[in-house]
């Protein structure tokens, strides 16, 4: 069921403490700016939270769907969002991003198959991916983990180095081994959102 790419957003969690209970934090840590485009993210449709431990930063999308079936055109079976974020933290520290939680809900006919995918990247050309797979048939709200193997963590500066977060997600429904059958991706059930956590680990940077 899980298929995980990794190219060098591994865009949330293990736990949200990879670092020990004891480990180093910076003061703060805050978002202070989030621009957002795609046919899955129109305007005011994205909100971002920072956790009060400054261990992950969510982002809750209101418009995140794709859906395949009879009479729906192709484009409606695939949506992205373009996302960059622009943090605030000291000089002297940095930050990766080391797992993924997703919440959503996932409605496919036999032989129907949903994927997501994120990947993110600080500016660089070393990008981290990760994908998964849905596969009918199923209809249920899901929560999933992805977790990035430490040799492929993306390490983003705070202070004057820093270098603002781009992610870019990406839903699909494909039908094309059912064209009969429906599918349905990534409206949360309860409350119509997708939601993505961001899992962080802090570390002082070199001098």
């Amino acid at each position: 069921m899980q298929n995980v790419n990794l190219a060098g957003f591994a865009l949330a969690l293990g736990t949200l403490g990879l670092a020990s209970a004891a480990a180093a934090q910076p003061g703060h840590f805050t978002i202070k700016s989030l621009v957002h485009a795609g046919t899955g993210c129109p305007a005011g449709t994205v909100a971002e939270n920072v956790s009060p431990d400054l261990k992950a930063f969510t982002l809750l999308f209101d418009s995140f769907y794709a859906e395949a079936g009879p009479g729906l055109p192709l484009s409606a079976s695939r949506k992205n969002c373009q996302l960059n974020i622009a943090f605030d933290c000291p000089s002297g520290w940095r930050f990766a991003l080391v797992n993924l939680d997703t919440r959503g809900f996932a409605s496919l006919d036999w032989n129907v198959k949903g994927v997501q995918q994120t990947s993110f990247y600080f500016g660089s050309a070393m990008t981290g991916t990760i994908a998964r797979d849905f596969h009918g048939p199923t209809a249920e709200d899901y929560v999933v983990r992805d977790t990035l193997p430490a040799a492929s963590r993306v390490w983003g500066s705070c202070g004057r180095n820093a270098r603002s977060l781009n992610i870019n997600a990406s839903i699909r429904v494909d039908n094309m081994r059912n064209r009969s059958g429906s599918g349905l991706m990534t409206v949360d059930s309860v409350d119509g959102s997708l939601v993505q956590t961001y899992g962080i680990l802090w570390e002082r940077e070199a001098l």
